[in-house]
């Protein structure tokens, strides 16, 4: 009903998680900070470790320069690749 229409941005609670694709059974639930409630997580690839590298997409200002790759490991919090701002400034 909404197609690309942008919903909920204020209230967004960005996450991470791992289902047990045979049961449906949740895994690891991992949520990013509050003050990154508009940075939403996505294009997700594994490594050879099998943690889960992922880039971001952000909806708040454009001025803001929010990390925007990341890394999932099993038991671990999720981890922002920290990043030059110039490199940052580039990204759209």
């Amino acid at each position: 009903d909404y197609g690309r229409a942008e919903l909920n941005i204020a209230t967004m609670k960005p996450s991470y998680v791992l289902v047990d694709r045979l049961t449906g059974d949740l895994v690891e639930k991992h949520e990013l900070p509050p003050a990154l409630h508009q940075l939403s997580i996505r294009h997700l690839d594994t490594d050879k470790s099998d943690a889960v590298w992922f880039g971001c997409q952000y909806r708040g200002p454009g001025s803001d320069r929010p990390l925007l790759v990341g890394r999932a490991a099993r038991g671990k919090d999720l981890q922002l690749l920290d990043m030059p701002q110039d490199v940052l400034s580039g990204f759209r």
